[in-house]
């Protein structure tokens, strides 16, 4: 009896937030449990890019263990940038490591385009990955906390587009490669193509 009077509650308070805007809530959420609709919209809210386009990168710096600068915003000026993040456990990361590859190969002789891939982990790890699926574009160690910051705190894998002037023009997480196979190619590349030829 309890459970359906608050099943009835919930529908009615669903019922009312639902005819207020229907763009915001629909149906099937208001039937899911709390649980569920918090984990439904912490899914939105790492799949979610639209409120960063038109930024600028985050600040980050890059330097041998000499501390000679190998790649900072600078170094990123006038280039398209691909710019992905992940980590060794993530097993979604792995899954954009050949599209990565495939990406790196189809720009290989264009100056004006970079693909640049940060992880937090250790050196150790970092190297297994990069022999094991063969990257073909650079691979860099940066601390956690400022993995996070860069990619506003989204989850891994993460990436982004940036213009030449190192603004961010599009974001993603894996779910669009998942959906489509040939995103990259059919998605990714004509984006990139335009941002190269703006002047």
């Amino acid at each position: 009896m309890q459970k359906k009077l608050i099943i009835l509650i919930i529908f009615l308070l669903g019922f009312n937030v639902y005819s207020q805007d229907t763009t915001k809530v629909t149906q099937p959420f208001l039937t899911l449990t709390s649980a569920q609709q918090r984990q439904e919209m912490l899914l939105k809210r790492l799949s979610d890019y639209s409120y960063i386009i038109g930024r600028d990168f985050g600040e980050f710096s890059v330097a041998n263990k000499d501390g000679s600068i190998i790649l900072n915003n600078d170094s990123l000026m006038e280039k398209v940038v691909f710019v992905n993040f992940w980590f060794d456990g993530c097993a979604y990361c792995h899954k954009l490591f050949e599209p990565l590859n495939r990406l790196a190969e189809h720009y290989k002789n264009d100056h004006r385009f970079k693909v640049v891939s940060f992880t937090f982990d250790n050196r150790e790890f970092m190297q297994k990955n990069i022999k094991k699926y063969n990257l073909r574009y650079p691979v860099f160690h940066l601390p956690v906390v400022l993995c996070h910051s860069l990619m506003t705190d989204k989850g891994f894998p993460s990436n982004l587009l940036l213009d030449k002037t190192g603004e961010i023009v599009d974001g993603f997480g894996v779910t669009p490669l998942l959906n489509n196979a040939h995103f990259f190619e059919q998605d990714l590349i004509p984006k990139i193509d335009l941002l190269l030829n703006v002047k």
